[in-house]
């Protein structure tokens, strides 16, 4: 008799306890909140907020390197992963069992490795999920690309797909050395790649890009552009643009600027219009004036020479911003008169271009080395700085001294 009641007793246990890993029905999905927090290191951290089931209930991953596995709950979880080894790094999926149900606070987390990529300062993932994720983000990211249209989320925790995820979510790093250039009049240009040739007027800016779609958030201090009537255009370098070139706009309004969001759809030229700019001297980082006057304009070799090297080169650092802002300050107490003189006085013009000569070619060396740090930014300034010095100053001295003791 013990026997048969031992027997029966074994029979419940073994019916209750591993029921959830015999015959899994896999067609039963749990029913779940999935939250993913978003990090500026390439990682995410996944939740899955279960609600209550009863038996047995499937929970996919997310794809993705996965680690750091945890569970949470208050009473006993068993669960069995996907395969043989029961190793969470190499599941797709595990099963759950509760029976009867009797809690409702399962929650499963782990970690995604390495699922975005940065490049020019823009982290971008490729996000595929059946399910319907909430994305979240720390408080120094405020602007998300969501399949490329622009979600603020500065005043908001984040966002939630809809249906099937299948999306690219794209946002620039928080170290905005990384992405963002400043330039005259407040503009600030944010973007993963080059820009150049930066050119402002009394009611425009311009400015070329590097590549197609390439991906910008210009902005734009509220004073100098009003949302109702400015226009964007693109055209290829030296075209007029016209109707057939205004490029797609998205508008990002703060306190004090809008950012005009905008992706490329050919290597060419922005034109932002209709604005009204006040006390414009010239160009970004203030506009070489001198050289302009020298060579007749702005879209002259030796002038597209010194702004390229300008935008391209030492405002890409912060020690070469640093240099431009104090630099800027000096020149333009001086540089509107020499100017002027220079397109009344034709023999001073030419002699102004015979001094810029030295310049132009000590700075042609900064388009056959690699700046990537602000040590090396320094150690060219300085050796460029100290070339001039020679041409200008030390060589004329000795060849003045020299002169001086033959004629003695």
């Amino acid at each position: 008799m013990k026997s048969i009641f031992g027997i029966l007793f074994l029979i419940v246990i073994i019916s209750i306890m591993p029921f959830v890993f015999a015959e899994i029905p896999y067609d039963e999905k749990v029913k779940q909140k999935i939250k993913i927090q978003v990090g500026t290191d390439g990682n995410a951290h996944v939740i899955h907020d279960i609600t209550m089931f009863d038996g047995t209930a499937k929970l996919e991953f997310i794809d993705g390197t996965r680690s750091n596995f945890d569970i949470l709950c208050i009473l006993s979880c068993p669960y069995e992963f996907d395969n043989p080894e029961q190793v969470f790094e190499e599941s797709e999926y595990m099963v759950f069992g509760q029976y009867p149900a009797f809690q409702d606070d399962l929650t499963v987390e782990y970690d995604l490795e390495n699922v975005l990529e940065l490049n020019n300062g823009l982290w971008k993932w490729e996000f595929r999920s059946k399910e319907n994720p909430g994305f979240y983000f720390g408080d120094t990211i405020d602007l998300v690309f969501f399949d490329g249209t622009a979600l603020d989320v500065t005043f908001k925790e984040g966002f939630a797909c809809k249906g099937s995820c299948n999306y690219t979510l794209e946002f620039f790093d928080d170290d905005p050395k990384l992405s963002v250039t400043s330039f005259d009049h407040g503009v600030t240009i944010q973007t993963n790649d080059k820009i150049s040739n930066f050119v402002s007027t009394e009611n425009s800016i311009s400015f070329d890009t590097a590549k197609e779609k390439q991906l910008m958030v210009v902005n734009i201090p509220r004073e100098i552009l009003d949302v109702e009537t400015f226009k964007v255009y693109i055209t290829e370098s030296g075209v007029t643009p016209d109707e057939e070139d205004r490029l797609k706009k998205q508008i990002i309004e703060k306190v004090e600027t809008i950012g005009v969001v905008l992706r490329s759809n050919i290597v060419g030229t922005v034109l932002i219009s209709n604005l009204s700019i006040p006390d414009v001297k010239s160009s970004e980082g203030g506009g070489c004036l001198i050289a302009t006057a020298a060579y007749g304009s702005e879209m002259a070799p030796q002038v597209q020479l010194l702004r390229e090297i300008r935008d391209n080169t030492v405002l890409q650092t912060q020690s070469g911003t640093s240099f431009m802002t104090a630099f800027n300050t000096f020149y333009y107490t001086f540089s509107p008169a020499i100017a002027d003189y220079e397109r009344e006085n034709p023999v001073f013009k030419e002699a102004v271009k015979v001094g810029l000569t030295p310049l132009l070619t000590s700075l042609t060396i900064l388009n056959y080395v690699d700046i990537d740090t602000e040590q090396e930014m320094l150690g060219y300034g300085i050796g460029i700085i100290m070339l001039n010095i020679g041409m200008y100053f030390v060589a004329p001295a000795v060849v003045v001294i020299a002169l001086k003791k033959r004629i003695r």
